[in-house]
């Protein structure tokens, strides 16, 4: 059985992002979370944790929310 990942965006500020990831599966046609511990991250708005960011594994269209938010210079030094 296939588990589906779902990234959250808790916090999203010019400074920094926590992201929680929750793991699910399909059942009968309905989506079940599984009861397993949440996942969680957290990056700055730094030099190197933006390029971190980046270089993760969470869809692009996360990554490219976070950055919009965060414009185009770091706010926190490293």
């Amino acid at each position: 059985m296939e588990t589906i990942k779902k990234h959250t965006l808790c916090r999203l500020t010019d400074r920094f992002v926590e992201i929680e990831t929750n793991q699910y599966i399909e059942l009968n046609g309905e989506e079940v979370k599984l009861n397993i511990p949440t996942h969680g991250v957290s990056y700055m708005n730094s030099s190197k944790q933006r390029e971190l960011l980046k270089d993760s594994d969470f869809p692009q269209n996360i990554k490219d929310a976070i950055l919009k938010v965060w414009g185009k210079s770091p706010t926190v030094e490293d």
